[in-house]
């Protein structure tokens, strides 16, 4: 996810929000930070802190063998697409036994081996209705609603919009350094 301005997305319902962030008072809110332009955030793979990249173009969520140590099983061979094309690639799921995002554990994502990234794909944007607002270096995970549609019934006044000169509304707060 390229950093431009505040957006609210959940993928499982096919809801965009570009330009304004939902009321967030029942999200969980965590610091976000930009590398090369691109939204990450700190997750907790088994007491060890991690930065991974949200990355709205890859299908699963990965992590480096040099960040996770622990144990794995094969799941074969598969074709991946990168950026550099597609690959055959010997697959490998992580055995995590705790994952957590802030104060918030996640669940019902499988992190692969990966040599190069730590992202969290697809599995966790499906599962996870987000909003990220790269001025305030600020994401807001929702509960997921099944297939209700939150935006289409949310009011206007409900939104930390924009002003007219298209800025957040809320004032920017540091965020905590990112894990190397």
């Amino acid at each position: 996810i390229l950093f431009k301005g505040p957006f609210y997305m959940d993928l499982a319902n096919r809801t965009m929000l570009i330009g304004a962030v939902p009321d967030t008072s029942a999200a969980h809110e965590v610091p976000c930070f930009s590398r090369g332009g691109h939204c990450n955030v700190n997750i907790v793979v088994d007491g060890r802190k991690v930065p991974v990249l949200i990355d709205s173009g890859a299908s699963r969520s990965y992590v480096t063998s040099m960040k996770f140590t622990g144990k794995t099983i094969f799941r074969g061979y598969g074709s991946v697409a990168t950026v550099r094309g597609v690959s055959f690639v010997k697959q490998e799921v992580c055995l995590i036994k705790s994952l957590r995002l802030g104060n918030m554990p996640l669940k019902g994502i499988t992190f692969y081996r990966d040599e190069e990234h730590n992202i969290l794909g697809d599995d966790f944007l499906m599962a996870q209705p987000i909003a990220i607002d790269r001025d305030s270096r600020r994401a807001w995970l929702y509960p997921s609603v099944g297939s209700d549609k939150v935006i289409a019934t949310t009011k206007q006044s409900d939104f930390k919009g924009s002003s007219a000169a298209g800025k957040p509304a809320t004032s920017p707060k540091p965020t905590e350094t990112p894990a190397r």
